[in-house]
Parts: structure tokens; C-alpha cells; sequence
């Protein structure tokens, strides 16, 4: 292993510290005027170059009101948001209600390149999702978003009712939304793939992989491994070959063979006790001159 130089810090500001949740679940955009909407159990903030005194946050809103024109009544948690560099707005998500009949998937586009302005919101749990979730007896958890020239992808993990999400896992489920439907207000268009699997095994925590330089292009490809081994060499590559309304579109999943192995680590030791490491998901991915370079956790199996 070769050690990276330790960071240097340019600049710095407070962070969205206006909650406790646990996990935090924390996720940050920031868009090209310098804008940043950072989100967290369950918390939404806005911070702008132009706020007075500088630093500030201009806007901020528990998840609850902000996706209060929904009338959700459930618990808002797994917030995750995006910046769009090609349409210069943000996108928010969130899930509400952790059982099969009270489950909801939200999210909302900002109406202008003001996060502190007017968004749109939707509940993507219509009539036909709302009947795979009853029907399955299963919720949704654990989202993953990225996004194309023209649409959001969103990964999430469906979880059956009354079990914990690490041995109630059922499938993961890919959408494709429509972007400019969103930043308009118009209803829409909602396409979703299930049955995701490998060697007749569901395939598990499918974590979309980002373009690099921001721009982002038309097929998306997909990370997983088997994040519960206690020692794998496979990768799996998992490719969306189209986008909405293209009746050609695959999904193609490829397995490669890791340089090393990996494994579920143990949980990290802290000063006060230790840390949950989970597992050894892929946690991010990015795409950059034709290679796909990720995160995750591991066991060292040298220590």
C-alpha cells in the first residue's frame, strides 16, 4: 500500500450541524456559482457566496417541512442530493415510512439554480410501486443517485418488512426519472428494473457510477460486490445500455476478478468505543478516461 500526502486545507466553513440524527447519512452538492445544499438526518440547508454576514446559511428546513405539500406523514430519512452542471439546478432526495404500505420515495428539483428558491416535489411511490411493495412485503432503503445527460438514476435497496436491512435484503431496484420533467413541474416519467442478479443471486447495494468531470454522458454503469464475504475477489459490472422509452435497453451485468481480495471488516476502534462499518459495500464510484475507480471498506487481511 503507498500512503497518499496528508490534505491541505484552502478554505473552510461550518457545517449543516442543526440535527443528531444517527446515522447522519450527510451528503453535500455544490453547484458552479458556489452554492451548497447540504442535507442530513433529517435536515436541509442552503449556503451562498452572497450570504450576509459571509458564511451564513441563506435557507433551511427540516426534511419534514420541506416536503411538507406532499402530506407524508411518515419519518423522512436518507436524504441525498445532486447538482446538475448541465442543467444548472439541484435535486433532493429522501424516504419516508419503513414498511411496506406506509413506504414512500420523494424527491424534488430545484425550479432555478437558487436552492433557496421554489422546488418541485413528487412521491415516486404511485399505484404500481406501492403494489411491488405490498406485493413483495418489502420497503425501500439505502439510495444511490447519479444522473445522465437527460435523466436521474436512483439505485435502492428493497427490504422486507420486520427484518433489519442486513439479512432482510431482498433486491435492489434501479429508476430512470426524467430530469426535465422535474425542473419544469410536469408529471413524470417514471421507468424501474428489478430481478437484478448474477449466478441466480440478487445482486445487492448497486452504486451508480458518476462521471468524473461532471458531465455526464448517456449509459450507466453500476458497482457491486458481495459485501457480506468474508473473503471475494469479484466485482461485479452491471451496464443500463438505454435510456427511457428505448425498447433495446438492456441491463448487462459482467463479473471481474479482483487483484486482491476483500472482505467485511470489523468495526473501527475510536476513543470512545468503536465505529459500524457495515460491510464492504462499494461506496461511491467514478468514471474517468474509460476506468472506473471506487471506495469501500475492507478487512486488512494482513493485520
Amino acid at each position: 500500500r503507498v500512503l497518499a500526502d496528508p490534505p491541505i486545507l484552502l478554505l473552510d466553513f461550518a457545517g449543516n450541524n442543526s440535527t443528531s440524527g444517527t446515522p447522519m447519512d450527510n451528503h453535500l452538492a455544490v453547484s458552479r456559482d458556489r452554492q451548497v445544499v447540504s442535507v442530513i438526518n433529517s435536515h436541509l440547508a442552503v449556503k451562498s457566496p452572497d450570504a450576509n454576514p459571509p458564511g451564513y446559511w441563506v435557507g433551511a428546513a427540516t426534511l419534514e417541512n420541506f416536503t411538507s405539500d406532499l402530506g407524508i406523514g411518515q419519518f423522512k430519512f436518507d436524504p441525498r442530493v445532486l447538482y446538475d452542471p448541465v442543467a444548472d439546478r439541484f435535486v433532493v432526495f429522501a424516504l419516508a415510512g419503513n414498511t411496506s404500505l406506509t413506504n414512500s420515495i420523494i424527491i424534488a428539483f430545484s425550479e432555478t439554480n437558487d436552492a433557496d428558491g421554489e422546488w418541485h416535489l413528487y412521491n415516486l411511490t404511485g399505484p404500481e410501486f406501492s403494489d411491488y411493495n405490498v406485493t413483495n412485503n418489502v420497503w425501500s432503503d439505502y439510495p444511490i443517485v447519479a444522473m445522465t445527460d437527460t435523466e436521474i438514476i436512483l439505485t435502492i435497496n428493497s427490504v422486507f418488512n420486520n427484518q433489519p436491512w442486513q439479512t432482510g435484503f431482498f433486491e435492489t431496484v434501479i429508476w430512470q426519472i426524467n430530469k426535465e420533467e422535474g425542473y419544469s413541474g410536469q408529471p413524470l416519467e417514471l421507468t424501474y428494473y428489478t430481478g437484478i442478479e448474477f449466478g441466480g443471486k440478487r445482486i445487492r447495494n448497486l452504486c451508480p457510477v458518476k462521471h468524473a468531470t461532471g458531465e455526464p454522458g448517456d449509459n450507466v454503469f453500476f458497482l457491486s460486490n458481495r459485501n457480506f464475504d468474508v473473503e471475494n475477489d469479484s466485482i461485479f459490472i452491471v451496464e443500463l445500455t438505454g435510456k427511457q422509452g428505448d425498447p433495446n435497453t438492456t441491463i448487462e451485468v459482467d463479473v471481474r476478478k479482483a487483484d486482491q481480495a476483500y472482505g467485511v471488516p470489523p468495526n473501527a476502534i475510536q476513543t470512545n468505543g468503536t465505529l459500524a462499518t457495515n460491510d464492504a459495500r462499494v461506496l461511491d464510484a467514478f468514471l474517468l478516461d474509460d476506468q472506473i475507480q471506487f471506495v469501500g471498506n475492507t478487512v486488512d487481511f494482513n493485520t
